[in-house]
């Protein structure tokens, strides 16, 4: 048959953002929001990992479930599909918030051997090292995103071929 039917699809169905759904992804967006500024707004010595973690782990959620702009489908958590990659995309985040503690760690620890110029705020009061260091994270996160959406078509195509 050269068309594939809707029906046989689990992950076409079609859903309305509101119920579970909705709460699940303004949870994600309030934590990743809010729990991050809570962290920071704490004293202790991790604070600026443990809130990138937190809002790392939200934003990641949000956008790789989420339908966004453009022609971008949503993956449903009840589709069996997306279902059966939550082990693998959950080992996968776990390998990029090492990869974001790590990175944050060690350049907080090179914070104090770098140069006046490095920390010295202008402009919008960021230093260029601070800058630097939310771009790095940004584009981790973005990758892990693009990843996990890629990673979840290919499985829903390969799922629905049959």
């Amino acid at each position: 048959m050269a068309t594939k039917s809707l029906i046989s699809d689990p992950c076409s169905q079609p859903y309305h953002l509101w119920g579970s759904r909705a709460a699940v992804l303004t949870t994600c967006f309030l934590t990743m929001i809010f729990g991050s500024v809570a962290i920071l707004l704490q004293e202790h010595s991790f604070r600026i990992q443990a809130a990138s973690v937190v809002g790392e782990t939200a934003a990641v959620i949000l956008y790789t479930f989420s339908k966004n702009r453009g022609n971008n489908p949503p993956y449903l958590y009840s589709c069996p599909i997306v279902q059966s990659q939550f082990p693998t995309l959950i080992r996968r985040h776990l390998a990029f918030l090492l990869g974001i503690v790590v990175l944050e760690t060690v350049g907080l620890g090179l914070r104090h051997n770098l140069s006046n110029w490095w920390l010295t705020a202008s402009g919008r009061n960021e230093t260029p090292f601070d800058t630097v260091l939310a771009v790095l994270l940004g584009v981790v996160a973005v990758v892990e995103i693009v990843t996990n959406r890629s990673r979840l078509k290919l499985a829903h195509d390969e799922g629905t071929d049959s």
